[in-house]
């Protein structure tokens, strides 16, 4: 999903099959938030930051999809950083960085990243051409 102007983005809501219970997940340019619904009840919270970048980056694009069966919280961050994150518990799970063959491509690859599910990733990496990547060893 695209983060509008407001820095604001919600997901659709997702839940786990264990449980019956529901979650809202919001994601802002600087982190994400879990609520339970129907209570509305803050249950997990976690600061999405460029853990090897001396500065802050912003979120460009926060997707829930389903990894391997499991809801998870995938962040693409402007500085070229994908984070993967657990829910509910917002444990992180992956991080790795995108290395585009150019830097004058990043907003580009930023303003056309796609998470889907199972673990794909799409982004146009140069005006003519798609490059799809896998964030998961157990797509098939």
């Amino acid at each position: 999903s695209v983060l509008p102007s407001s820095g604001l983005s919600s997901s659709p809501v997702t839940s786990t099959p264990s449980s019956g219970v529901q979650y809202a997940v919001y994601c802002s340019s600087k982190e994400a938030r879990v609520f339970s619904l129907p209570s509305q009840i803050s249950i997990s919270k976690q600061k999405i930051f460029d853990s090897l970048g001396a500065s802050a980056s912003n979120i460009i694009r926060a997707s829930v999809v389903k990894i391997a069966g499991s809801a998870c919280l995938t962040c693409y961050l402007a500085a070229g950083r994908i984070h993967i994150y657990s829910l509910p518990s917002l444990r992180e799970l992956f991080n790795a960085n995108l290395d585009p063959v150019m830097d004058s491509f990043r907003s580009m690859i930023g303003l056309t990243f796609t998470f889907t599910n199972r673990g794909h990733g799409l982004y146009m990496c140069s005006p003519t051409e798609i490059q799809k990547i896998t964030l998961s060893a157990d797509v098939k």
